[in-house]
């Protein structure tokens, strides 16, 4: 039965998704937000992006340090939680 809480269903938009990496620490110097990003997802073409997020916190366990790219995905062929890996471009 459905009841006035209940959601019938979820509204989403795929047509950009993020693009998380981890940065290691001797690299983190290095980066900056807006630098192009080469991004690749198992199986499709490569995506080129720039990072739009670079995050202020080290991760205590890792050291690492958090960073983001959106990426677009007009025809759909890249789903949340695909499996990726990237190149920062240092120029």
């Amino acid at each position: 039965s459905v009841n006035d809480t209940a959601s019938l269903f979820d509204v989403a938009d795929y047509g950009e998704l993020f693009a998380d990496f981890f940065v290691f620490p001797a690299d983190q110097s290095k980066v900056r937000l807006e630098q192009r990003v080469i991004v690749r997802i198992q199986g499709q073409p490569t995506v080129e992006s720039v990072i739009s997020f670079l995050s202020p916190v080290t991760d205590a366990d890792t050291q690492s340090r958090f960073v983001r790219a959106v990426i677009t995905n007009p025809a759909g062929a890249y789903q949340a939680g695909m499996f990726i890996t990237g190149d920062i471009v240092l120029e």
